[in-house]
């Protein structure tokens, strides 16, 4: 369900649900305007060098010099330490405030601080930062731009500063107020969606995209998985024949139940890959034990005893193949894939309703 009529209350659980996204965010913005504010801090300096001399253009490289190594630690240190990405974020806030203030009071004092303003303005766009922490730093801000404004400027020129910083304070809080609940409302709902695809909507188990995620998220030595289980209603097509797809959703839906349960006592991923066909994941368990969980699941399912007239017992019953990494000698995950589906195969064409890793096949 999409996310409408929250309060702040609720935005601020949100946040903390969707954090580790929201940093994600963060930094890959942090990244984008760090390395343009750098970028364009050395092109300033090129121009303000033949223009004003060399103070300023020592401080625009001095500033560009910031901004590249707020880069750099986005880049490498923020990914592996996402608790600097907040204080990163008002480091180069507090840097590219301090600029504007410098520009607007001291570099152009006869002048209105335009560049404060649009930083003012704008910055609130970039980050997706906590309310109440982020206007108290804007508040901060203003409060130190007057008080310098009215120390190095003459009190009209610093009185009408404070007056337009006074509106812009205003609109920057309507500003970021409001892109702060489209964004983290946009975030969230990104999030729910993805958890639905993940999700099949009829047995509650997990999808064949979810399945092939978890396949390829253990190809390496340390994360590799022990094994797979791949399981087949026997004859199912007849049970839709003889009882219609809503009944057979209906059965789906009990199978699913089922190997949620199983899946929660054996902390193993169970996932539906397609009509009648289902897949289980196995990170710890060797070749005996995959035998007993797929026999448990086998005899559940059994005594369920849900009506099915097309298969020798009368009742719904599953066929099911398995294989175990270590005594399959296999190549890779896709191998191990193949010789779970060939020991299901074994079992349909040797009566079904019954369990037989490939091991057994292979001896």
């Amino acid at each position: 369900m999409w996310v409408t009529g929250m309060n702040e209350k609720t935005y601020e659980q949100i946040y903390e649900q969707c954090k580790d996204q929201i940093m994600k965010a963060n930094r890959m913005m942090l990244m984008r305007v760090s390395l343009f504010f750098a970028a364009l801090c050395v092109c300033i300096g090129a121009v303000v060098a033949k223009l004003y001399g060399t103070m300023p253009t020592l401080l625009m490289l001095v500033a560009a010099a910031i901004y590249a190594a707020v880069w750099v630690m986005a880049r490498i240190y923020a990914s592996k330490a996402p608790e600097i990405i907040t204080p990163l974020i008002y480091f180069f806030l507090s840097v590219t405030f301090a600029i504007a203030m410098y520009q607007g009071i001291y570099a152009s004092p006869n002048s209105i601080a335009s560049t404060f303003y649009v930083v003012l303005v704008a910055l609130p766009l970039l980050f997706i930062c906590r309310l109440n922490a982020y206007n108290s730093f804007i508040i901060g801000v203003c409060a130190l731009f007057m008080i310098l404004s009215f120390a190095a400027r003459e009190n009209a020129i610093a009185l009408n500063d404070s007056l337009h910083i006074g509106i812009c304070a205003v609109l920057e809080v309507f500003v970021c107020y409001n892109m702060y609940k489209i964004r983290v409302e946009a975030i969230y709902n990104k999030i729910i969606a993805e958890e639905q695809r993940d999700i099949d909507g009829l047995t509650g188990l997990a999808s064949r995209r979810k399945f092939d995620q978890l396949l390829g998220a253990f190809r390496d030595e340390d994360e590799r998985i022990t094994g797979i289980i791949m399981i087949d209603i026997d004859h199912f097509k007849k049970y839709n024949d003889y009882f219609g797809h809503l009944q057979g959703d209906e059965c789906l839906t009990q199978i699913g139940k089922i190997m949620q349960e199983v899946g929660k006592e054996y902390d193993m991923v169970f996932a539906r890959n397609g009509g009648e066909e289902f897949a289980g994941i196995s990170k710890v368990y060797r070749y005996d034990q995959l035998a007993s969980i797929a026999e448990e699941v086998r005899k559940r399912v059994e005594e369920k005893a849900i009506p099915h007239p097309g298969t020798k017992k009368g009742i719904v019953t599953l066929s099911i193949g398995f294989a175990e990494w270590r005594s399959c000698n296999v190549i890779d995950v896709v191998d191990l894939v193949k010789k779970a589906d060939k020991a299901l195969y074994y079992v349909k064409e040797h009566g079904r309703n019954s369990v037989c890793g490939f091991g057994s096949i292979a001896s």
